[in-house]
């Protein structure tokens, strides 16, 4: 029999799956009532983990199950940006510009760019990262270069 806890869970991760099906992406607002608190706290107990200051609610299998739908763990809380929208600004950045490498002090792209690199390498030594293989796929369909170091 499946604990209580889970069948909510399992429930909850059905509603954000409509919420993408209806809205084309998982960054679901705070005050969108139950699923928008459910969102929020996903993300407080991933920091949690990420911490180990304490122990978190979200086990592994509960972040894998999100990370498989490309759930963002951290949004840009100025803009509310998702992943796939800082993609497709880095898309048109490389079209511009016919590369991926932008700086971080050219913006929030750039800081974007730079945090993916650090969660590639967390993916690399088997940490938590809010990367996944669909999304690292993504990046390397459009040449993005995963370290700035030149190889002699």
């Amino acid at each position: 029999m499946t604990p209580p806890n889970d069948i909510v869970w399992n429930h909850r991760l059905a509603e954000l799956l409509a919420f993408q099906q209806v809205n084309g992406h998982l960054n679901v607002p705070r005050r969108s009532g139950t699923l928008g608190q459910w969102v929020m706290t996903q993300r407080r107990q991933y920091k949690i983990g990420l911490k180990g200051e304490r122990t978190t609610q979200l086990s592994e299998e509960r972040q894998n199950a999100l990370n498989s739908i490309g759930f963002d763990w951290v949004v840009d809380k100025k803009s509310l940006r998702g992943w796939d929208d800082r993609f497709q600004e880095l898309v048109t950045f490389q079209e511009e510009h016919g590369h991926t490498n932008v700086r971080q002090k050219e913006g929030s792209l750039g800081r974007w760019v730079s945090t993916q690199r650090r969660h590639y390498r967390f993916l690399q030594e088997d940490e938590q990262s809010q990367l996944n293989q669909a999304r690292v796929d993504r990046l390397n369909q459009i040449g993005f270069e995963w370290s700035l170091l030149k190889t002699k």
